[in-house]
């Protein structure tokens, strides 16, 4: 392989239209300055806006900082000039190598981006030995150019659910191609004008397209849904369903502890909260025997027990005929249990019949989307919370691709 030992360096470390006056190396032996001077090739300075030839006005000096050379923290200085556009007036010419309003050369920031990508924000500015908010500032900058726009491609089933941002009421919605496995868009709030901004972001062609949407029985989802995708499967998620009802046996446990009259009785009351929400297959022998002891003991949570058991398996049906056979032995049971909670349950159940019945046409549900949610939980948690909600929500589609992503 020949080697060039006359090959200039500029064209080696990507400083077009300048030259290498001078290296500067500090006594501490910690940081090099590069000192650059016009390359008399590129003599003429352009508008950075309309890219007309302009004449140079005012002559500044311009310090940015490089990848590091030998472990040393690299500086570039150079002089750049402000030229005046007949067009556009007065503007900073610029460079290939470095953005306008930015103190680091283009790679640099490169090269941070891909380190926050399989590190944290804090790692990565310890190691640079810059703030927390100038690397975060770069990783944003370039996950805003990344995930600005997403091709959502052949969108055709979709699922929608929150995420609690803070404290209260605060949520992000999360939309994720169920198809793909990633998400596809991130948005503030869970009313219906916050979901709409969603479907605004399709073509009515993609909206067309879509052939089923999974959600919890939020309402909000269910009329943007409904009013965006008229032809798509509303389908209610098994889990979300499930747990609503959980609520009601929480809320029965409380009323059955309050009226116990025997402190034994209270005693196997007390603390079961779990045992009764539980799936069953999950338990060990040791619980399954106490969860035995609590059903034996109270009639009202033995009834409210067995139709949440019951109401799960709605969604092994794949005939619409024998899932609606079930929910209406669901309702059945229900109405003679003559338990106030559990009774006016009912009402939820056939206000959303529609939803757990096209459940038979569309095997969908919220589990992917569940699992996305856990794994943003712990990209908050591992980031200390997330003061800026647009980094946050560019976080979120950089860490939920998917795998064929």
């Amino acid at each position: 392989m020949p080697i060039y030992n006359d090959f200039p360096i500029q064209e080696i470390i990507g400083l077009r239209g300048m030259v290498v006056n001078s290296i500067e190396l500090f006594e501490d032996n910690t940081d090099i300055f590069i000192h650059l001077k016009r390359d008399q090739r590129f003599v003429k300075s352009y508008c950075p806006k309309c890219g007309q030839i302009a004449p140079r006005e005012r002559r500044v000096t311009k310090v940015m900082r490089d990848l590091p050379i030998l472990d040393r923290n690299t500086y570039l200085s150079c002089e750049i000039y402000n030229v005046k556009c007949p067009n556009c007036g007065v503007r900073r010419e610029r460079l290939d190598f470095v953005d306008r309003c930015s103190r680091l050369t283009i790679r640099l920031e490169q090269f941070i981006f891909s380190l926050v990508c399989m590190s944290t924000v804090k790692d990565v500015a310890g190691k640079f030995e810059m703030s927390w908010e100038t690397v975060k500032n770069i990783d944003k900058k370039y996950l805003a150019t990344k995930f600005g726009k997403i091709d959502y491609g052949d969108l055709k089933r979709v699922s929608i659910d929150e995420i609690a941002n803070h404290k209260g009421h605060d949520y992000l919605t999360i939309v994720m191609d169920l198809d793909k496995g990633r998400v596809i868009w991130v948005g503030e709030g869970r009313k219906e004008e916050d979901i709409d901004k969603f479907y605004a972001t399709l073509t009515d062609e993609q909206k067309n397209n879509i052939e089923a949407v999974s959600i919890d029985m939020w309402p909000a989802y269910i009329n943007s849904a409904k009013k965006h995708c008229p032809q798509a499967d509303i389908v209610f998620d098994k889990f979300h369903i499930v747990k609503k009802f959980g609520d009601v046996i929480t809320k029965l446990r409380a009323t059955e502890y309050r009226k116990a009259e025997t402190k034994d009785d209270k005693q196997i009351l007390k603390g079961t909260k779990w045992l009764l929400l539980k799936n069953k297959s999950n338990l060990e022998s040791d619980a399954k025997k106490e969860l035995k002891q609590l059903l034996d003991l109270n009639e009202n949570l033995a009834a409210a027990y067995i139709l949440k058991e019951k109401l799960a398996t709605i969604w092994d049906y794949k005939n619409i005929g024998w899932a609606k056979r079930a929910i209406n032995e669901w309702i059945r049971i229900a109405e003679e249990s003559d338990i106030r909670g559990v009774k006016a349950f009912i009402k939820t159940i056939r206000k959303h019949e529609y939803g757990i019945l096209n459940h038979c046409k569309q095997p969908i549900s919220n589990g992917k989307i569940e699992g996305t949610n856990n794994k943003i939980k712990v990209l908050k948690h591992r980031c200390y919370g997330f003061h800026d909600v647009e980094y946050f929500k560019l976080k979120i589609l950089e860490a939920c691709q998917g795998k064929n992503t």
